[in-house]
């Protein structure tokens, strides 16, 4: 049997390391598929490690803009799949709209099925893609034959709003690179800076502008506090955030904004940490917080879902829309060197968990499953 990967809008970020991460741990020895094809532009496929059993499909459309690839997509990807006799069609973006019948799809994003979170871009182009993206991403859960979860939560959620589905469904969490692996973790003495990293984009769910003001009362309570974030930025989300720097932070003594690094660089900057944050009130499975947990610093983090599903008992949890919060609970952690110490082992211990190896089998097991299960339903 061969397969078939939709990778034509994977160019970066997570999707790209889990596409990367997948095809670098499967093993087709003893699988039902021989041969796997894999369409998307020249950039993205030339990052991938070369194997015998996988065939790269480019054009000009998929080197193209956003349009040129979904009018390719739209009428000619299918014929294309068809054409190299593909069995199963596997779309890890979440939206697949061609006429391929036998698909398994992913749900990686959650802010498109959240409609609070939506609500905090306004009536902008923002709010208006996701909401298409919600619509677009629905549709494709009801038509596939397989769907893909990374949460407990996320698939809860994803099944109350997308109501009837026919699709076998599964949960297969992404894992973590090994380079993340305890990094961290040092324990500061009292009178010293406490550095803390927040890694993430600056966007409108992620509320860096709260940490802000949170480190503001640590340091008017005279606990030696300095925030260090690492991530791109959105730009209506920016604007708010330095609002925030130039009010509670203008001389810049302990607010630090690194901008966007490679994430090879990021083990550096969790060894330069004493503590990991992490509030942002919207995620999937926050792969950030997961390489936070295997560098081996303690945590504070956002009480929303599905975070104490990933981290549970491995950190102190916080709202993030209170800056109160945010300020307590890394008061709390930083006042006892034992709490650091037990939390860091044990958020380091569930990281252990999360294996692209494991991610890897798990996902070819279940899309033999899919492929064996609608050849037995054609035949």
């Amino acid at each position: 049997m061969r397969l078939a990967i939709d990778a034509t809008n994977i160019s970066s970020g997570g999707g790209l390391v889990h596409l990367k991460s997948l095809l670098a741990n499967f093993d087709l020895t003893n699988s039902v598929f021989d041969q796997v094809c894999i369409w998307g532009s020249k950039k993205t496929l030339s990052t991938l490690e070369k194997k015998d059993w996988l065939r790269l499909f480019s054009n000009k459309h998929l080197d193209g803009n956003l349009w040129s690839r979904n009018i390719w997509k739209l009428l000619y990807f299918s014929r294309a799949v068809k054409a190299e006799r593909c069995d199963l069609l596997f779309a890890p973006g979440g939206s697949y709209t061609g006429g391929f019948k036998s698909f398994v799809t992913m749900s990686q994003n959650m802010l498109p099925m959240e409609w609070n979170e939506m609500r905090r871009f306004g009536l902008s182009l923002m709010f208006f893609k996701l909401l298409a993206l919600r619509f677009v991403q629905l549709k494709t859960f009801r038509k596939a034959h397989g769907l893909i979860f990374l949460t407990q939560y996320a698939r809860d959620e994803v099944l109350k709003l997308a109501g009837n589905i026919k699709a076998t469904s599964t949960i297969i969490p992404h894992g973590i690179n090994s380079y993340f692996r305890s990094t961290g973790g040092k324990s500061p003495a009292q009178d010293m800076t406490v550095n803390v990293i927040y890694v993430s984009i600056i966007d409108m769910y992620k509320h860096q502008w709260n940490v802000v003001k949170a480190a503001r009362l640590l340091r008017d309570k005279g606990i030696n506090v300095s925030i260090t974030f690492v991530g791109p930025a959105s730009p209506k989300a920016y604007r708010k955030f330095c609002a925030a720097l130039e009010q509670y932070d203008p001389a810049g003594e302990f607010c630090h904004y690194v901008g966007n690094v490679g994430h090879e660089k990021l083990p550096d900057y969790y060894a330069a940490a004493d503590i990991c944050l992490f509030a942002s009130t919207c995620e999937n499975q926050p792969i950030i917080l997961l390489e936070g947990m295997a560098s081996g610093l303690p945590i504070v983090c956002s009480d929303k879902d599905p975070m104490p599903e990933i981290l549970k008992d491995g950190g102190i949890y916080f709202d993030a829309e209170s800056h109160e919060s945010i300020a307590c609970a890394l008061e709390k952690l930083i006042n006892s060197d034992e709490l650091k110490n037990k939390l860091a082992s044990t958020s380091v211990g569930i990281a252990k968990n999360y294996t692209w190896s494991k991610t890897a089998q798990a996902t070819l097991n279940f899309l033999e499953q899919v492929a064996q299960d609608n050849l037995s339903h054609s035949t």
